[in-house]
């Protein structure tokens, strides 16, 4: 009950009076960094509870401190190394038979163009294919029937000529080789050539009727004659008992078989025959070609002629035997 009187009587007294002798105690402030610092509390508290607690994804990457890492480890660097080196090894070889067979292609493409040539020569001359053309220099008669170019005469795997100090010639040529072709090179500028075809001499000296049938004299010509092929030398005469090279790259000044049998397209060099057909053809299938009416295609060189796997030079002994 007192303190009840107390609590009632303290809130019943009346402010005091001007003049009277009551002192009052003066009010303390709290210190301006005390402020500071419960404002900044209460704030804080209200963004707590505005932003929203934000659940970790169970679905993202767990992100993994890789500061301290240096790079690649030695076994890492070594096992990239080896599947490159892997790759490497099965797409080169594809690589290189496809750009063979491309430059193959194109070839065959660049012969089929010259029986365009031959056959426009002959219609215009009376169906024959003879001089003035024989030899050497086809390429110089033909000129007008073909574009003013060279590259009809190159086949893409030989286009490149070497100088070379003693150079091996055949009359007024420059022979070639599988992978370059030969230079024709004459007191006329006009009538320098560079070629990779050589014409069957064969063809050049008899008379044909167009379009590539006929007869030479009274013996029938064959229509699968060749007319042009990778050659390293303009033009050469073959015979069924001419050797083969003894080694690769074996030529000689004499323009015969030799000459024709050349490892351009793979144990393969393109011609272009008589019926204007044109195929690849195996290095031992020359001498079984219909080359002339004379031309013995069973002879000591084929396989119905009784030659041996072991009778061939060691260089073409792996070769398809005809």
């Amino acid at each position: 009950m007192d303190r009840e009187r107390k609590r009632d009587g303290r809130h019943s007294q009346s402010p005091p009076r001007a003049g009277s002798s009551t002192t009052r105690t003066p009010l303390k402030l709290p210190h301006r960094a005390v402020i500071l610092n419960a404002a900044q509390r209460s704030e804080g508290s209200r963004l707590r509870m505005r932003t929203p607690l934000r659940r970790p994804d169970p679905s993202a990457a767990p992100q993994d401190d890789t500061r301290g890492r240096a790079g690649f480890t030695l076994i890492e660097l070594l096992v990239v190394i080896a599947v490159i080196a892997l790759l490497m090894a099965i797409l080169l070889p594809v690589l290189g038979r496809v750009r063979s067979q491309a430059r193959a292609v194109v070839c065959q493409s660049n012969l089929r163009q010259w029986g365009l040539v031959f056959s426009m020569f002959m219609n215009e001359n009376d169906g024959k294919s003879s001089l003035p053309f024989v030899d050497e220099q086809w390429p110089y008669t033909l000129r007008a029937y073909y574009a003013d170019s060279n590259d009809l005469l190159l086949c893409p795997v030989a286009t490149r000529h070497e100088e070379t100090p003693d150079p091996l010639r055949a009359h007024d040529c420059y022979v070639g080789s599988a992978s370059t072709p030969w230079k024709m090179r004459t007191w006329w500028p006009e009538r320098s050539f560079c070629g990779s075809y050589g014409l069957n001499h064969d063809f050049a000296s008899h008379c044909l009727r167009s379009p590539f049938q006929g007869s030479a004299g009274s013996r029938r010509v064959p229509p699968t004659m060749p007319v042009l092929l990778d050659c390293i030398s303009p033009s050469a005469w073959v015979n069924h008992r001419h050797w083969p090279p003894e080694y690769e790259g074996e030529y000689t000044q004499r323009q015969d078989m030799k000459h024709f049998c050349i490892n351009r397209h793979d144990a393969h060099v393109n011609g272009l025959l008589l019926n204007a057909s044109v195929r690849k053809i195996g290095l031992k299938e020359l001498w079984i070609l219909d080359w002339d009416p004379l031309f013995d295609t069973a002879g000591p060189w084929t396989t119905a002629g009784g030659v041996q796997p072991g009778d061939w030079p060691k260089w073409m002994r792996h070769f398809k035997d005809y």
